[in-house]
């Protein structure tokens, strides 16, 4: 749930009023009514709707951003609007597996050799809405490398995608069900974030992770197992990983898109 600053003449108003600190404001039955934040909040329990597909999803370039991992193997280095900061929340870095016209379709640079997906920067670095950087900074994407040195693992930032719904992009598989046993392993090195979409907020999912092409995952008692060979998204109902939901699910990344690349569609646009 974002929060927002209510309006000065509102604020005014209300300290007027000598209303208290721990007021909570809101509406019912058509009604501004207010009570304090200790009482138990009148708010409709939201009921789980299962996910039934993911995706397409377009990819835009993101050009005012530029990042570099840094040789921890862990953090980066963010660059935007004349500032730096360091952020840690990204997956391993993988090698490119799409080839041909999926990685066209998907906005790859033809010449990376490895990704990773950022996730959510700081929405607070907006500075320009309905733009690519926008999109990034509130959502996440993914960040193009080409490896330049094998023995450091030197890679150079290539380009950073950000994704939006669309109606052709980067394709899913089917929905397929989650295995449980292999999430703790992941929870517990950080993979699993807090969902910033709202339209999968909407639906009652907590949690994501991005898994990496061919990405093998363990658990205690569980041979190892590879869910996607090109990457994917894994969703959780739970509130944390000790309660498993029957909505649990994951897409792969499909190795067939089909539609138009980026670079093709803006030069229809040209026309």
């Amino acid at each position: 749930m974002d929060l927002h600053t209510l309006p000065s003449k509102i604020v005014d108003s209300i300290e007027s009023e000598r209303l208290p600190s721990n007021t909570v404001i809101f509406c019912q039955h058509g009604k501004w009514v207010y009570i304090a934040h200790e009482d138990k909040l009148p708010v409709k329990e939201q009921v789980p709707v299962q996910l039934e597909s993911l995706g397409p999803f377009g990819t835009r370039s993101v050009d005012d951003i530029s990042l570099q991992l840094a040789y921890d193997g862990l953090t980066y280095d963010l660059y935007y609007n004349g500032t730096t900061n360091t952020y840690n929340l990204r997956t391993p870095v993988a090698r490119v597996t799409l080839q041909g016209l999926a990685s066209d379709v998907a906005n790859i640079p033809p010449n990376a050799t490895h990704f990773c997906w950022i996730h959510p920067p700081s929405p607070s670095l907006i500075i320009k809405e309905n733009c690519p950087a926008e999109q990034f900074l509130k959502t996440g994407g993914y960040a193009y490398f080409k490896l330049e040195q094998q023995s450091n693992a030197v890679f150079r930032t290539l380009r950073i995608n950000a994704l939006y719904e669309a109606t052709n992009g980067l394709e899913f598989e089917e929905r397929k069900e989650w295995r449980c046993k292999y999430t703790e392993q992941l929870w517990n090195d950080g993979r699993f974030q807090p969902t910033v979409s709202a339209s999968l907020v909407e639906k009652g999912v907590k949690y994501y992770c991005f898994l990496n092409p061919d990405e093998c995952v363990t658990a205690t008692g569980q041979a190892s197992w590879v869910p996607c060979a090109h990457g994917g998204f894994v969703f959780l109902y739970g509130e944390d990983e000790r309660h498993p939901h029957a909505f649990d699910c994951y897409f792969s990344v499909a190795d067939n898109c089909l539609g138009v690349c980026p670079a093709d569609e803006n030069e229809k646009a040209d026309e």
